[in-house]
């Protein structure tokens, strides 16, 4: 006789584990399907399927896969101005600011975003662009 599964955890308990995992695997990324099943933990790791983007976020990781954020861009788009300047209005909205530099717009998840800006004008265009449209204030004088 097969035995019963378990029944479904908590959102709490999910995330109790999330914090747990991240704990014990130190880094930049969320955990992923190896980890979690070397712990014993791989129904937790199904149980999350679908939202572990969401997951890595909540307890401050990046997703587990390179790729993108929720919310950003993907890599495999065409990209015109139309769709550069509707993703940066976007992008600027959620991060508050004109990140630094390029690594900093991929460590958001926006390296797609930031490949297209520099083939559609440069990060310089893009910039003047978000700040004429009001989206992002003029960089400070030194």
């Amino acid at each position: 006789m097969p035995r019963p599964k378990p029944p479904p955890l908590t959102e709490a308990q999910l995330l109790d584990l999330a914090v747990w995992m991240c704990d014990r695997h130190p880094g930049r990324r969320f955990p992923g399907r190896d980890a979690w099943r070397a712990e014993g933990l791989g129904a937790a790791w199904r149980q999350m399927a679908g939202q572990r983007d969401t997951w890595a976020t909540r307890v401050g990781r990046l997703p587990a896969q390179a790729g993108r954020l929720p919310g950003t861009p993907a890599a495999n788009r065409r990209w015109d101005d139309a769709s550069i300047s509707r993703e940066l209005r976007a992008a600027l909205t959620r991060l508050g600011s004109w990140p630094g530099s390029r690594r900093e717009w991929e460590e958001q998840g926006m390296g797609p975003l930031v490949w297209a800006m520099s083939r559609h004008g440069g990060l310089k265009h893009w910039r003047r662009h978000s700040e004429a449209n009001g989206w992002v204030g003029p960089r400070p004088s030194a």
